[in-house]
């Protein structure tokens, strides 16, 4: 079910579509967390840092033609824009987390987990061939 939100084949919209999930599910969880026990679950700061180094070397100017030679800056803009759409998915996460929170409580978190069980599928379905692999390895 979840490889039908995404492509078939692995491409780069396909792979911002799959991140961009649990970082929705990541802020609405935050604001969660933070509504019930007043700590926030989750944070951005590695995002937000990368975020701004790129931001910083995009306004950046590069100015005499030998330094250019020695070294260049110039911005990853899909670094960027990829940074750019965590954060504001994992924003718009956290407001309809503490919306959902407002509304119905705690039991707004359940579809959440859901969403990230079936996010993780993949992953219990790699764990599990990697399991029996070495059953039929020990036999």
């Amino acid at each position: 079910m979840i490889r039908s939100l995404t492509h078939k084949v692995r491409t780069r919209c396909a792979n911002r579509q799959w991140g961009g999930m649990p970082a929705f599910v990541a802020g609405a969880a935050s604001a969660g967390g933070f509504l019930a026990i007043q700590r926030y679950t989750t944070h951005m700061t590695g995002i937000v840092t990368d975020l701004g180094i790129e931001l910083g070397r995009l306004l950046y100017r590069n100015r005499t033609h030998a330094g250019n030679l020695v070294h260049f800056v110039e911005a990853d803009r899909d670094k960027l824009g990829i940074h750019a759409s965590i954060l504001g998915l994992f924003f718009a996460g956290g407001l309809a987390g503490a919306l959902a929170f407002k509304q119905v409580g705690f039991v707004a978190t359940v579809p959440l987990a859901l969403v990230l069980s079936a996010v993780a599928a993949p992953l219990w379905q790699d764990l599990g061939d990697w399991l029996r692999r070495q059953e039929s390895a020990r036999t």
